[in-house]
């Protein structure tokens, strides 16, 4: 077996998948792809790559300014943010400079208007409120979206910590039914004075941590109950997820999020 420093082969693996342990796979996936369009680039300019040597400065300032005009200024750092991850895990010195930094704002600074976003006017609870008054009750489906939305608004949650980006479910980062532990009021312990859900891993918290939700006239406590009552939720089964004793279920999903199927529940 080949050795680096002395290091074994297999230990050099174990290194590195503790590395990247503290990285969201979706942060990896746009590094891996911030390392494939730059090869890309290098290709196209018929310039020799070579990923056991650091980039030299002068091709990450052309590579930089090759995307003025193309790209967004976060698109472009979002690049230069995954080949200096790629250097760190190989450990290879990255030679930015104060010069990729001025040509980062410069490409900012070109972007093209398609680029832009308007920024979005923020969420109010009168807003939450209208769309809960569209919402059919008798609908099983909007049951769940009903229990969904003041959740994640009144828990200030990120969609995919609470609903599957996927059709198969991940139950060792989204939460359950036997996760949320409802007030007193709600039917839950007597001793229970707010709403808790555990959410098992977050962007920022991978060991998971607990949502408390305040009492309020409109906090999700109630319509949680009703969502597990209506659907008929198990305690191992999502927390959001509605029943369709159809088969196979629909591929109809939550708001923003992709459809995702477990059994006869849609989640």
């Amino acid at each position: 077996m080949s050795r680096v420093h002395g290091i074994s082969d297999d230990t050099w693996a174990r290194t590195l998948a503790v590395h990247n342990t503290a990285v969201s796979q979706g942060t990896l996936k746009n590094y891996d792809s911030a390392a494939a369009h730059f090869q890309q680039w290098c290709a196209a300019e018929r310039i020799p790559f070579d990923n056991s040597r650091s980039i030299p400065e002068p091709i990450l300032c052309v590579y930089a300014a090759s995307m003025a005009g193309v790209y967004a200024g976060g698109t472009a750092r979002s690049k230069l943010a995954g080949l200096r991850y790629a250097h760190e895990l190989h450990a290879l010195r990255w030679l930015g400079s104060p010069r990729l930094l001025q040509i980062l704002n410069d490409v900012d600074l070109a972007a093209p208007d398609t680029a832009r976003r308007d920024q979005r006017p923020p969420v109010t609870v009168a807003m939450l409120d209208k769309a809960l008054l569209r919402l059919d009750p008798h609908r099983l489906f909007n049951v769940c979206v009903a229990a969904a939305m003041p959740t994640i608004f009144w828990g200030q949650l990120r969609g995919g910590e609470v609903l599957s980006m996927t059709r198969t479910y991940n139950f060792t980062v989204l939460p359950t039914v036997k996760g949320a532990c409802l007030q007193a009021d709600a039917g839950g312990n007597t001793s229970q004075q707010m709403t808790a859900i555990w959410l098992p891993c977050t962007k920022v918290e991978r060991r998971g941590i607990w949502i408390w939700l305040a009492r309020h006239y409109n906090d999700p406590s109630q319509v949680l109950r009703e969502h597990f009552e209506v659907n008929r939720l198990a305690p191992d089964d999502p927390l959001f997820a509605y029943r369709d004793d159809r088969t196979p279920p629909p591929t109809i999903s939550p708001p923003s999020q992709k459809p995702c199927a477990h059994q006869n529940l849609v989640c």
